[in-house]
């Protein structure tokens, strides 16, 4: 049975000292002095699954990997059968292993690499894979089976689909996310395990 020191170790809270969490605000105080102080504000947060817009909630933007997970699970979005293709980052990387040491589950792990380097994307760089690969395997035991990339849209994918190929085969794992209804046959080719097709399916989505 859970002590109250296990359950303590889940407990999330906002750390009001983080200057990411906080804007700052000059007025007047009760002397007329000029005055400054950090205030909390809310953000938005989209939530994002399978690259389609799910919902906007309002935070004050600390753990925002748990409240994305979380909504997702209670609304039923996340089964037991789903894998985790978007794992980019230590603190994501930490969040999912604390997780599923809580629920006794152990999803399939998907370490996104951005492949063709885009500042406004995400996902680990190339040069950084190999550590980030062996911290998620080794030190937080996730169970990570394969990579995926999304490559930019003004190259030749194929040169980024050879290149997650030879990464994984040199880390040893055997599944491949990439290619859309675009390119999805040539992503095959380089040994994609699973595509996205969802425009080639439904049709391209209005605006």
């Amino acid at each position: 049975m859970p002590t109250l020191d296990h359950i303590e170790s889940y407990r999330i809270r906002p750390n009001p000292n983080d200057p990411r969490l906080s804007r700052l605000i000059q007025g007047v105080d009760q002397y007329g002095q000029s005055t400054e102080t950090s205030v909390i504000e809310e953000r938005p947060l989209t939530i994002y699954l399978n690259a389609q817009e799910i919902v906007t909630a309002m935070t004050i933007g600390d753990y925002p990997e748990h409240l994305a997970v979380g909504f997702l699970k209670n609304q039923g979005m996340l089964k037991s059968d789903d894998v985790i293709e978007v794992v980019d980052r230590e603190k994501l990387a930490r969040a999912l292993a604390k997780e599923m040491v809580r629920q006794n589950r152990r999803l399939p792990c998907y370490i996104q690499v951005n492949t063709g380097e885009e500042p406004q994307k995400s996902g680990i760089l190339p040069d950084q894979l190999d550590d980030f690969a062996h911290f998620c395997k080794e030190a937080l035991a996730l169970p990570i089976v394969g990579l995926m990339c999304i490559p930019p849209v003004d190259e030749e994918p194929a040169m980024h689909f050879a290149l997650l190929n030879t990464m994984a085969q040199r880390l040893n794992l055997p599944k491949l996310s990439m290619g859309m209804s675009g390119d999805y046959i040539e992503a095959i080719g380089f040994g994609a395990t699973s595509v996205r097709v969802g425009s080639a399916i439904f049709g391209v989505r209005e605006n």
